[in-house]
């Protein structure tokens, strides 16, 4: 498959963002028209561009049903729910019907990995101009997807993700987009824990956004070929991201979308020790890089909860 350079990324412009044309001043009344029928005023309806948000889930825990919620409440007009049941014990479809009534679930085989499952997600779909990942533990706020597609126009970009705070302390930073160096390892914009102080509010450019929560636009992620799924659920999107930038897109985070998440990388500190306990500091100047990810220096592998995933629930 061809790479699309950055001429061929279309220049879209947003229904919501444009400045409105002023309007011509009324005429005036008089006796004549003041009597005589008025035609009805046609009245052109914005259009928002279909999203779908794919949302891969297996084995959830009673967190599921406020994920879903989020996504059922969201304020975009034009925003259809799709879980992707990825080979869990019990199907998925009551959980989903309480939820999100209206909201669709495919249901896989296998449990291969969230890479493979968002793909499976993203084939089922049609005619969507952005897909929306995300995991079965984020909440997102009511105006999430529609923030975000408002940046993908804005700026022109064509990943866009938004701020991650902690499930149970919104004032508590997980990832404000990520950065890598030159070896792929990643790299936090923020201390885990950070208090949210409004400090990375601005919107920025940068190498990745977690799946945790990240819009695509549909042209792109076709053209890129989606995840990799030889990565499983860790450096999935860091990959997908890494083939954007090449493809001459840009990767953006918009800290006004937010979203809570719940995954181990909450679990691997609390507010009263914000940089994480003295066991995780340890880890984490013991860490070295290694082809399944960071390597703990407790002694444990990649998935040592004591080190912060861009993927929390693969």
């Amino acid at each position: 498959m061809g790479v699309r350079g950055r001429a061929d990324v279309p220049d879209y412009r947003c229904p919501f963002v444009d400045d409105a044309a002023p309007e011509p001043p009324a005429a005036p009344v008089t006796a004549d028209t003041a009597t005589a029928p008025t035609r009805p005023e046609v009245v052109e309806e914005e259009i928002a561009p279909p999203v779908v948000v794919v949302m891969v889930a297996r084995d959830p825990g009673p967190w599921f049903e406020d994920a879903l919620a989020s996504v059922a409440g969201q304020t975009y007009p034009s925003c259809t729910l799709l879980v992707v049941d990825a080979a869990s014990t019990l199907p998925l479809d009551d959980r989903v019907a309480l939820g999100a009534p209206g909201a669709h679930v495919l249901r896989l085989d296998e449990a291969s990995g969230f890479a493979a499952a968002a793909n499976a997600g993203a084939e089922a779909v049609q005619g969507a101009a952005f897909l929306v990942f995300c995991h079965d533990d984020v909440r997102f706020e009511p105006d999430v997807v529609q923030q975000l597609v408002e940046e993908s126009f804005r700026s022109n970009a064509a990943v866009v993700g938004p701020k991650l705070v902690a499930w149970r302390h919104a004032d508590r930073l997980l990832a404000v987009g990520m950065g890598a160096d030159k070896v792929a390892f990643p790299a936090p914009m923020v201390e885990h824990l950070e208090l949210d102080q409004e400090q990375h509010d601005a919107v920025d450019d940068v190498f990745f956004v977690p799946t945790a929560a990240m819009l695509v636009r549909a042209d792109l992620f076709e053209a890129v070929g989606g995840f990799d799924p030889a990565f499983g659920g860790t450096g999935a999107d860091l990959e997908l991201c890494w083939r954007a930038h090449v493809a001459g897109a840009r990767v953006l985070v918009a800290p006004i979308a937010r979203g809570a998440l719940r995954g181990r990388t909450e679990r691997a500190a609390t507010p009263s020790t914000p940089y994480g306990s003295a066991r995780r500091r340890r880890c984490a100047r013991s860490a070295w890089p290694t082809a399944g990810g960071i390597g703990c220096g407790c002694g444990r592998s990649s998935a040592c909860c004591c080190w912060p995933s861009s993927s929390s629930a693969w």
